[in-house]
């Protein structure tokens, strides 16, 4: 019984002190993306957005259906209808930055 407590205290302090972590997919590029499928784009990138599009600058990046924006620091972004400047200096398409396991950011809504 007192094993019992002891492992339900540690259960309970860690839940206290942990933060929730949103899933995140790894794809076979090595890194994680957001939450999804794996897609790979034409460019030999992936992606979990629905598809990839080529932008004015001739790089491909993920399209959630309503194309590429220029983002202020002359990089294209996808069009989610809202950027974030992220603490790692870049802007990408989103409300919220989150940080993935590997240690970069990317935007959410």
């Amino acid at each position: 019984m007192r094993t019992l407590k002891r492992l339900f205290g540690a259960l309970v302090m860690c839940s206290l002190f942990s933060l929730p972590v949103s899933a995140a997919t790894l794809c076979p590029d090595g890194q994680y993306h957001a939450d999804g499928i794996c897609k790979l784009c034409p460019d030999g990138s992936w992606t979990t957005a629905p598809s990839c599009t080529l932008a004015p600058d001739g790089n491909y990046v993920p399209d959630y259906g309503r194309g590429t924006r220029l983002a202020p620091d002359g990089k294209y972004i996808p069009d989610t209808g809202s950027m974030v400047l992220c603490p790692d200096g870049n802007y990408y398409p989103g409300r919220n930055c989150r940080l993935l396991p590997d240690g970069r950011y990317i935007g959410m809504q």
